[in-house]
């Protein structure tokens, strides 16, 4: 039986993506089981988490990251985002510290895996740099949740350093320049992310869709309400668009704001400027705000419109939450998305406040919601985003190593 290992330079108790993905292989092993290789433990800067003694990864929401924006306050008051300091503050702090304490625990471990699969380059860089012969003796993998582009996900978290090309370089591009060197595989979430991958050898990329086990019972819900019930989830970080919803929920006519129920699931550095826009505009009869939450499958049961117009996303797994339980979406046309969304259950949109505001007019007034929708959603679901389909597609790329 193969060994499979995950290095993550994250603590496992963050609400975000990457976790809901490694979640989703703890909830899996069975199935790498089957392939013939057994999925071992997740390393992070704080624990090996093994996967042998877990049903999921229960640490998710569990506490928050010892250093967040959302604890900078006088921070934020004080330097502007685009501030050099600032990006160097969150660079150190956020990735490279935790990201280097990952591989060092690995490293000291005692596990021998046969595939390593990092989820970032920078734990993978530290890998690299403390390993020594452990690196020549282990499948090394790379799981890139970008849209291609190198660092598209962290440019609008480190504005400052990007700024400056040559500093983004010596401090960023060229340590993910020596870790890609080196992977055996990179894995991307989508066909269009790979094609965006030009600096990467053919030979060397290829993609896997997201996937998530199915719920136990999934009864797709019947419109009977006069309220079409919308969603958001994701972390309120400048880039999933939470902001232009509300400025396009401000431009509807009274007539078609009495029809619908905005939610917004999850939290971030721009929470309470998007609740105050909320306040100061007295909209807060059209939106609930849920914060953090470790429910959202029952949230998301009770909802009819799922939307995310991101900047930037790999494969947003929120999508393939909402299409598990038959949601219509709508979202923006970034990373994968628009191989995920079929014009039988959703709508690709422009990244803008007229865009929202046109397509949340389109389904009041044209009844978009519908039960043929509704299971044309689930369906894609079922047929191209599952669990084992996800675990298989890996299993296979491992054992061809």
């Amino acid at each position: 039986m193969k060994k499979l290992v995950i290095i993550y330079g994250v603590p496992l108790t963050q609400v975000q993506g990457v976790n809901y993905v490694n979640d989703s292989f703890v909830r899996g092993k069975h199935y790498f089981r089957d392939n013939g290789i057994e999925f071992e433990a997740i390393v992070s800067n704080e624990e090996v988490f093994e996967c042998n003694k877990h049903n999921c990864l229960d640490r998710i929401g569990a506490s928050k990251p010892k250093f967040t924006f959302m604890k900078e306050s006088r921070l934020r008051r004080e330097l502007k985002d685009n501030f050099i300091l600032r990006s160097f503050l969150r660079l150190f702090k956020s990735f490279l510290l935790p990201s280097k304490k990952a591989a060092k625990r690995y490293l000291s471990s005692g596990i021998n895996a046969d595939f390593i699969l990092f989820q970032g380059s920078f734990a993978a860089y530290y890998f690299f740099k403390y390993g020594g012969d452990v690196c020549n003796k282990t499948k090394v993998v790379i799981m890139d949740h970008s849209d291609g582009a190198p660092y598209s996900m962290l440019r609008p978290q480190l504005k400052g350093l990007f700024r400056y090309p040559f500093l983004a370089k010596a401090l960023l591009i060229n340590k993910d320049k020596l870790v890609y060197e080196r992977m055996d595989k990179i894995i991307y979430l989508s066909s269009k992310a790979v094609k965006a991958a030009r600096h990467i050898p053919a030979s060397k990329k290829t993609y896997i869709f997201n996937g998530i086990e199915d719920l136990p019972q999934v009864t797709l819900k019947k419109h009977l309400d006069d309220k079409i019930q919308f969603v958001c989830v994701g972390s309120m970080n400048y880039r999933k668009g939470q902001d232009l919803i509300v400025e396009a929920l401000n431009t509807l006519p009274d007539e078609i704001k009495k029809k619908i129920h905005f939610h917004f699931v999850g939290s971030g550095p721009q929470m309470n400027a998007i609740s105050k826009y909320v306040q100061n505009h007295q909209m807060d009869e059209y939106v609930t705000f849920w914060g953090v939450r470790n429910d959202v499958s029952d949230i998301l049961k009770n909802m009819d419109v799922f939307m995310l117009p991101s900047s930037s996303e790999g494969m947003p797994m929120s999508i393939i939450e909402a299409e598990r339980q038959g949601l219509y979406i709508v979202a923006s046309d970034t990373g994968g998305v628009k191989e995920m969304i079929s014009e039988d259950f959703g709508t690709i949109i422009d990244r803008s406040v007229s865009a929202i505001a046109e397509t949340i007019t389109d389904i009041v007034v044209n009844n978009r919601i519908t039960s043929e929708v509704r299971e044309a959603s689930r369906n894609f679901y079922l047929n191209h985003l599952s669990l084992k389909n996800n675990i298989d597609a890996f299993s296979k790329m491992f054992l061809s190593l």
